[in-house]
């Protein structure tokens, strides 16, 4: 897990600058741990955003709603070994891919409905427009 690395590394060099990753699933607690950010591919680099800013602003009641509201659609799309095609699949329904077609795994017709279902449970609509994160 990240965080316990996280704070290690900045408890023996406070002057590093450290990024969480693994998909944005422990996101919230990297911040609050220290991190710098988020270095991770996400359809929603919108969310990271926000929860990032609320963690930098000392608002971690805001930062942890925003994480916990859309914590089953990231884990979703950090899935392993279908996660880069989740990704693509949402960044073409927003407009910012032709094609979601990936080199590995192509995605069924059980996990677009199951795609469908989680982005609708968090109140996603994958389109063009930039997502405001409330």
């Amino acid at each position: 897990p990240t965080p316990p690395k996280i704070t290690k590394l900045l408890a023996a060099a406070p002057e590093l600058t450290v990024f969480g990753g693994l998909g944005g699933v422990s996101a919230y607690s990297e911040l609050t741990r220290g991190a710098a950010g988020t270095m991770t591919g996400f359809a929603f680099p919108e969310i990271l955003r926000a929860i990032r800013r609320a963690v930098e602003a000392g608002d971690r009641a805001r930062a942890a709603r925003v994480f916990d509201r859309y914590l089953p659609y990231i884990a979703f799309e950090g899935q392993p070994g279908i996660g880069l095609a989740v990704r693509k699949e949402v960044l073409r329904r927003r407009g910012a891919l032709t094609t979601a077609r990936t080199r590995g795994a192509a995605l069924d017709a059980v996990t677009v409905a199951e795609l469908d279902d989680v982005v609708a449970r968090v109140g996603l609509t994958p389109g063009p427009d930039r997502l405001e994160v409330e």
